[in-house]
């Protein structure tokens, strides 16, 4: 009887070591943050490699001196006064436990991005950093329902990332 069971035990360990089934390891955190640095850096690379502004060649001996006319309006009893100048618009991006909601946006110069913790649970904070060229705009950390604005002053275009939660990224397009 023991010979039997010997027998037995090895032929499963036979049988086992030969099993072809291969199964996949999910990936270490430390693998998934070496790839979301991958990303991050890939899209600044991408925003670095792309112009802003193309060069143009011009004929110098064809430019003529502006006409400058003052910005103001000759009211009946002879002041004048100055438009008001409009402000750019404010844009709302909710950041959640998925992300930023939109994940990208195209927005004018002058305007203004406003970005609000809507998180809760134990990933609750939210640290705006923003990739070059646009790597003077960082908040403090928000906690939930509070917000971080940074108006967008000339054309670029930019990636943002939540650096607590570095695997969620933004896409801001300035025209």
């Amino acid at each position: 009887m023991k010979k039997i069971i010997a027998i037995l035990v090895i032929l499963s360990l036979f049988l086992l070591g030969c099993s072809t089934e291969v199964v996949e390891e999910e990936p270490t955190v430390e693998e998934q943050i070496d790839e979301v640095q991958a990303v991050v850096e890939e899209a600044i690379e991408e925003t670095e490699t792309e112009p802003i502004v193309e060069e143009i060649q011009v004929d110098e001996s064809i430019i003529e001196e502006p006409v400058v006319k003052a910005n103001t309006e000759e009211l009946l009893d002879g002041t004048t006064t100055k438009p008001e100048t409009t402000t750019g618009t404010t844009h709302l991006v909710e950041v959640n436990l998925k992300g930023f909601d939109p994940a990208t946006i195209t927005i004018k110069a002058g305007d203004t991005i406003q970005w609000e913790n809507v998180r809760s649970g134990n990933l609750n904070k939210v640290l705006i950093v923003g990739s070059s060229p646009c790597t003077k705009s960082r908040s403090a950390i928000l906690m939930p329902g509070e917000t971080y604005s940074w108006t967008f002053e000339e054309p670029v275009k930019c990636v943002f990332t939540d650096a607590i939660a570095i695997t969620q990224l933004m896409k801001v397009i300035v025209e």
